[in-house]
């Protein structure tokens, strides 16, 4: 996700994030990570999926035959009887990867605890780390003080995406209903959420979210038969690629929703932190507690899981330094399948530190900027932060 009105990109506030000016988008890395994003959603969307990724062996699973190949590989097989012409300046459209420079205190700490290199990480992160992330959340959603126990609702992750498969894995049923389970997500989407409902045996189901329905899946057309269904629902806000960040009614009417029926909503919000407005985005963790006025309960978190993750935010995606919050029992769940926090709580835990807190985003005060993607959507169609299903309460 790239800055501007389709893809959003931080103001200044209090924690200071990286934005982009009109002078700095002619010579700014994040042109490439725009223009991925756009190409691999116009796959998502238009480019079929049925043809398998292998020749399946009887030995392997054979739920992996309804997966298709990857987009950027598809995308490599268009592209690849035409060559690029000579003499001018080729941009990389590979991966998305952020190109800012990583905050030096990355390299710092890494340097301080090389000798940490040999020690496994423990599952369950480091105590400093958790602290950190806690304190982050209370700190970036004004959770009250001890609303949220990182002792009990938090697990450092190696990435988010292995988190976000695992978690299809984790809540997904045999049956629910008496009939296959449904998994349901935005389209377009992240390749990750299809192919972990695919992979837990459910029945993967795309919600259009497109400018009609304010850039997000639209909760009303939801019938009762299939959230009776649903074992998981992925949301993405900020949405990757249109940039439209639910408000505090549209996530609690979500939340509602999984209580009644009996499923997990999954929040991404690796995005949390690029934005237009001068406004960061509302978190799910804020409609949790907002539904629960207030009180502290050891519900307060139910049916919830959010993920954050330092690789767009910190230009860290080598790192693989995230974690995932919510219910204590889902959270306890991640752990528990393939090892959950591998890698996360060991090589990250020395990275966000609270003496560090203010060190770790650079403060740069720029203008916000329009994309390629109002471009690809048409002004008239941008997400906005005041209509309804967008940031704006």
């Amino acid at each position: 996700m790239g800055p501007g009105t389709v893809f959003p990109v931080a103001q200044d506030h209090k924690e200071g994030f990286f934005a982009l000016g009109p002078n700095d988008w002619e010579h700014s890395p994040w042109p490439h990570l725009v223009l991925t994003l756009c190409l691999y959603f116009f796959l998502c969307l238009f480019v079929p999926l049925e043809t398998p990724i292998v020749s399946l062996s009887p030995l392997l699973n054979n739920r992996l035959s309804r997966l298709s190949d990857y987009p950027f590989t598809r995308l490599a097989n268009l592209l690849a009887e035409f060559s690029p012409p000579t003499g001018v300046k080729q941009i990389m459209l590979s991966l998305g990867e952020p190109q800012h420079t990583p905050p030096a205190l990355i390299d710092e700490a890494l340097r301080v605890n090389a000798h940490l290199w040999g020690k496994y990480p423990p599952v369950a992160g480091t105590p400093e780390f958790r602290a950190a992330a806690g304190d982050w959340l209370t700190r970036r959603y004004g959770l009250p003080k001890g609303a949220f126990d990182p002792e009990v609702s938090l697990l450092p992750v190696a990435g988010t995406r292995e988190a976000l498969f695992m978690a299809a894995q984790l809540v997904t049923p045999e049956r629910k209903a008496g009939q296959t389970p449904v998994v349901l997500m935005p389209n377009p989407f992240y390749a990750v959420y299809q192919g972990a409902g695919l992979i837990a045996g459910a029945e993967p189901m795309l919600l259009s979210a497109t400018a009609t329905t304010g850039f997000l899946p639209d909760l009303e057309t939801l019938s009762p038969s299939v959230l009776e269904r649903t074992s998981l629902f992925y949301l993405c806000s900020p949405a990757n690629p249109q940039g439209s960040a639910a408000n505090l009614e549209y996530l609690r009417r979500a939340l509602v929703l999984a209580r009644r029926y009996g499923f997990v909503l999954a929040v991404d919000e690796c995005y949390s932190e690029i934005y237009v407005s001068n406004r960061p985005p509302k978190g799910a963790l804020q409609a949790a507690l907002s539904l629960s006025g207030g009180n502290d309960n050891q519900g307060l978190w139910s049916n919830l899981l959010v993920f954050h993750s330092l690789s767009k935010r910190s230009s860290a995606a080598g790192l693989r330094s995230g974690f995932v919050g919510g219910g204590p029992g889902p959270c306890l769940g991640v752990a528990g399948v393939g090892g959950g926090g591998d890698g996360g709580g060991g090589g990250s835990g020395f990275i966000l530190r609270r003496r560090d807190k203010n060190r770790f985003w650079p403060r740069r005060r720029h203008n916000g900027v329009n994309t390629v993607g109002s471009l690809l959507v048409g002004r008239s169609q941008q997400p906005s932060p005041e209509t309804p299903g967008t940031a704006g309460n």
